[in-house]
């Protein structure tokens, strides 16, 4: 009889934790843009997407082309915290439809990398919106969440995002 209340109590201890899991729709599509004009789709499927006090994680299945592969994100929540490379830079909170959304700027940068790094505009409830490479200016937005309503904030905050304010956007410092 100890045994299943000790089940129990494992149990509980492991779901009282400050770690929450966030779902997302699992079918995510993002366009991918180059500078040279170049267009491609990219699929990805949201493994596990994890809040905790300190950080944001969200692992990616991606598919492109002919390639999947897995891809993990993990994000501080403290402009003091710097984790695997990555950095918090810089929030923005975008109002549409009398809602408010946070967009976290982060910047991974290698120190022995070739360029100059990646910018990641995160959002808590829909993951990463756009991902941009510093030194080349090519980048990828999510474009489709599975929902139209979904789509219609996705679509404003992308844009918000990529066009309304150019420092924003392109600013790795």
């Amino acid at each position: 009889m100890r045994e299943p209340q000790l089940i129990v109590i494992v149990i509980l201890i492991m779901f009282s934790c400050s770690k929450r899991q966030v779902y997302i729709d699992n079918n995510l599509q993002y366009i991918f843009l180059k500078r040279s004009g170049y267009i491609d789709t990219l699929h990805r499927n949201v493994k596990y997407h994890l809040k905790s006090d300190s950080t944001y994680s969200i692992t990616y299945l991606t598919k492109r082309n002919n390639d999947q592969y897995e891809e993990i994100f993990t994000f501080p929540t403290s402009k003091n915290d710097i984790l695997n490379f990555t950095r918090l830079i810089d929030q923005k909170t975008i109002k549409f439809e009398e809602q408010e959304y946070i967009v976290y700027k982060y910047l991974m940068d290698y120190p022995n990398g070739e360029d100059d790094g990646m910018l990641y505009f995160y959002s808590p409830k829909y993951g990463i919106l756009v991902s941009e490479a510093v030194s080349w200016g090519n980048y990828d937005k999510l474009t489709d969440f599975g929902n139209p309503k979904d789509n219609k904030v996705i679509f404003f905050l992308t844009e918000m995002i990529t066009n309304d304010d150019k420092n924003f956007f392109t600013n790795s410092k």
